[in-house]
C-alpha cells in the first residue's frame, strides 16, 4: 500500500516537473488600474488553461488577479512572500510561501519562473524584469512603458489577445528548459509542493472539497450565532441585575448601607466586564473563523460567501486598527455599559471610604 502510494505521489511530482512554471509580476498594490488587473486576471486563466503553473510575489494587485484567474481555471499559483507572514499571501494562491527576504523575494520569484510575463509598471516590477533578464530569462512586457534594451524582452502590444502572449511565454518556458539541459529536479519539485497539494490531485474530488468547505463555513455561522444570541442575553440580563442595584443606592433606605450596595455593585460590573470579555473573545473568533472558510470557498468556486461582504477581510488589516474596527461594531460598543458601572460605583465606593 505505502509502495502505491508513493509511486502516486512520484507521479504527481513528474506531472509538475514537466509543466512550465511562469511568472506573473506586476504592482502590488490595491489601487492598481481596473484594466491591468483585468489582463493580469487573463493571463492567469490563460495559463491555467494550457497547464501551466503560475508563479509570483503572493500579495495583491496583479499577483492576486493571476492567481484568481489561476484558480478560477482549476489551475495552480505558487507565491513567494517578502514577509514569514502566511497569513499575508493572497486568497487564491495554491502554495504560499514565506522566505522573509523582504524585497529580495524577488530573486525568488525569477529562480522558480521558467518565463515571465510582465502586467503593468512600477519600481518593483522594473527591479524583478532586470533580474530576470539577467538570469537570461524572457520577459514579454504588457500595459508598461518600461522598454530596457535586452533581447530577451519583448514588449507585447495590449490589443492582442491573453492567449498570445501565453503561448509565447509557455514556448519560452519550453526554451529555457531546453537550454538548462534537464527538467526541473524532481526531488526540488516535491520539496516546493509539499504540505499543499493542488486540490486535482488529491484522494478527495474538488466538489467533495468544496461541500465539505461549505459545511464546515455553515456550522461556524451556527455557532456565531448562538454565541452572538448568548452574548446579548447576558448583557441584558446583568443590565437589569446592575441597573436595579443602582436604584437600590439611591433609595433612602439604603444609606445606611451604602458602602456595602456599592461594593457589591462595584463586584458584579466587574463580573459582568469580565463576561463580556470572554463573550466577545468566541465572537471574534467564530467570526474570523468565518471568513477564512469564506476565503477558501472563494479560493476554489470564485464565490465570496455573505461572511466576506459581511465582516470583510479581516486579514488585511493590522492588529490595531482590526481592534479598533472590532470595537467600532454594535457589540464592541457595548464595552462601554460595563465600564460605566464600573466607574460609577468606584466613585460610590470611595465617598464612603
Amino acid at each position: 500500500m505505502l509502495g502505491f502510494l508513493e509511486r502516486g505521489r512520484r507521479q504527481r511530482t513528474r506531472q509538475y516537473a514537466e509543466e512550465p512554471w511562469v511568472g506573473v509580476i506586476g504592482p502590488g498594490d490595491s489601487a492598481v488600474d481596473s484594466a491591468v488587473f483585468d489582463v493580469a486576471q487573463r493571463i492567469g486563466e490563460e495559463l491555467a488553461r494550457v497547464g501551466a503553473t503560475v508563479v509570483n510575489g503572493g500579495k495583491g494587485g496583479v499577483m492576486l488577479a493571476a492567481a484568481r484567474g489561476a484558480r478560477c481555471m482549476g489551475g495552480r499559483a505558487y507565491g513567494f512572500l517578502p514577509s514569514l507572514e502566511r497569513r499575508e499571501g493572497n486568497a487564491f494562491l495554491t502554495r504560499i510561501i514565506p522566505t522573509g527576504l523582504g524585497e529580495a523575494r524577488n530573486f525568488a520569484v525569477v529562480g522558480a519562473s521558467e518565463a515571465l510575463i510582465s502586467v503593468g509598471d512600477n519600481e518593483g516590477t522594473r527591479i524583478e524584469t532586470n533580474i530576470a533578464l539577467k538570469a537570461g530569462k524572457r520577459v514579454y512586457g504588457l500595459l508598461t512603458d518600461y522598454r530596457p534594451d535586452h533581447e530577451l524582452f519583448e514588449p507585447v502590444d495590449s490589443g492582442r489577445p491573453s492567449s498570445h502572449v501565453v503561448q509565447l511565454s509557455v514556448q519560452a518556458a519550453e526554451d529555457w528548459r531546453a537550454r538548462s539541459h534537464s527538467p526541473r529536479s524532481l526531488d526540488a519539485v516535491h520539496d516546493a509542493t509539499e504540505g499543499s497539494r493542488p486540490a486535482e490531485t488529491t484522494a478527495v474530488s474538488s466538489q467533495q472539497r468544496i461541500e465539505s468547505l461549505w459545511r464546515s463555513y455553515d456550522s461556524a455561522q451556527r455557532h456565531y450565532e448562538k454565541d452572538l444570541d448568548l452574548f446579548v442575553t447576558r448583557m441584558n440580563l446583568f443590565i437589569l441585575v446592575v441597573a436595579g442595584f443602582a436604584a437600590l443606592d439611591r433609595s433612602k433606605a439604603m444609606v445606611d448601607s451604602g458602602s456595602a450596595v456599592a461594593g457589591l455593585g462595584l463586584a458584579l460590573s466587574v463580573c459582568w466586564l469580565g463576561l463580556w470579555g470572554s463573550s466577545y473573545y468566541w465572537i471574534l473568533e467564530w467570526r474570523d473563523e468565518l471568513v477564512a472558510i469564506g476565503r477558501r470557498i472563494e479560493g476554489m468556486t470564485c464565490v465570496a460567501p455573505a461572511a466576506l461582504n459581511r465582516f470583510g477581510d479581516t486579514r488585511a488589516r493590522g492588529r490595531p486598527k482590526k481592534a479598533l474596527v472590532n470595537l467600532s461594531r454594535p457589540t464592541g460598543l457595548t464595552l462601554a455599559l460595563p465600564l460605566v458601572f464600573c466607574i460609577y460605583w468606584s466613585a460610590g465606593l470611595v465617598q464612603f471610604l
